[in-house]
């Protein structure tokens, strides 16, 4: 199963597997100094996007992230990040 992200108009992008998603998860949920990636990682959803998207880019800088596909999950999602302006919600298409 695939995860998405919607933002207030709809679909934005795929985000990542199931598994990945997990991951994803857990390493939002440990990054230090980022309340917005913490919050994302335990609810599923920001309204903070844009603020974010800059968290995740001091993630990256700090070369915090772990593995190649980790990376690769975590890049993509702050670019989707980048395209919502009100919300930005993790979705299997049921919840």
């Amino acid at each position: 199963m695939t995860l998405y992200l919607a933002s207030e108009e709809g679909y934005v992008g795929d985000l990542a597997s199931t598994s990945g998603y997990a991951e994803l998860q857990r390493f939002l949920e440990q990054a230090a100094h980022a309340p917005l990636c913490n919050e994302f990682a335990e609810q599923g959803f920001t309204r903070n996007p844009r603020g974010m998207a800059e968290e995740l880019d001091r993630l990256l800088a700090g070369s915090t992230v772990a593995g190649q596909d980790l990376r690769d999950t975590v890049v993509n999602l702050r670019d989707m990040l980048s395209k919502c302006d009100l919300v930005a919600i993790a979705s299997d298409g049921v919840r």
